[in-house]
């Protein structure tokens, strides 16, 4: 399977972590932030997840300008196929590519990930 391939061709695999938790992944200015349930945290630029059956990434990116409302876009397919190429020859291990993983994808999305900052910080003010 894809993700035996991936796993056999890891330098570090130390770094791969199994039986987490994801509560959170923030996106920063150049990179994406997870905290797990145990409170540790951990960045990158590609988020990878598994869940036993499927293995699920996120490619993070800041978009130029903050937007709201009406302005907050509505991505196409080919939006997605623009943005993906830009990082197509960015390497995630020593032997594979962005558009090696993004080659073997089985359903994709390209959706903006909306913050929002609570006055109080409870959810009465939603």
């Amino acid at each position: 399977m894809w993700e035996r391939c991936v796993y056999s061709n890891l330098s570090h695999k130390e770094r791969v972590l199994t039986s987490k938790r994801v509560i959170s992944v923030d996106i920063l200015e150049a990179s994406a932030q997870v905290t797990t349930k145990d409170g540790q945290v951990f960045s990158g630029d590609i988020v990878v997840g598994a869940d036993g059956n499927r293995v699920y990434w996120f490619l993070f990116m800041e978009l130029k300008e903050t937007l709201y409302g009406e302005n907050i876009p509505r991505y196409t397919k080919d939006d997605e196929a623009e943005i993906v190429k830009q990082h197509f020859d960015d390497y995630i291990l020593d032997n594979m590519t962005f558009k090696d993983l993004y080659d073997k994808r089985i359903v994709t999305t390209l959706a903006p990930l909306q913050t929002y900052v609570l006055r109080s910080g409870t959810t009465k003010d939603l």
